[in-house]
């Protein structure tokens, strides 16, 4: 298969700070599935953790 060149893919992202609401508009929005959370703290961006679609459904009909 073909590879991705770089400008092919798109990386959604937020901080640890960004609110709930603030996320789901975000995943609703860009139609995505998955956001990175990135802290800058230490000068260049460091991947935390990956909040996904699924994630959030769990979280919100309690199965989590």
């Amino acid at each position: 298969g073909r590879l991705p060149k770089s400008h092919d893919i798109q990386v959604f992202s937020i901080s640890k700070d960004t609110t709930l609401g603030d996320a789901l508009f975000k995943l609703c929005k860009d139609h995505i599935h998955r956001l990175y959370v990135v802290e800058s703290d230490i000068g260049f961006p460091q991947v935390k953790a990956v909040i996904t679609l699924t994630d959030v459904l769990q979280l919100i009909s309690g199965v989590w």
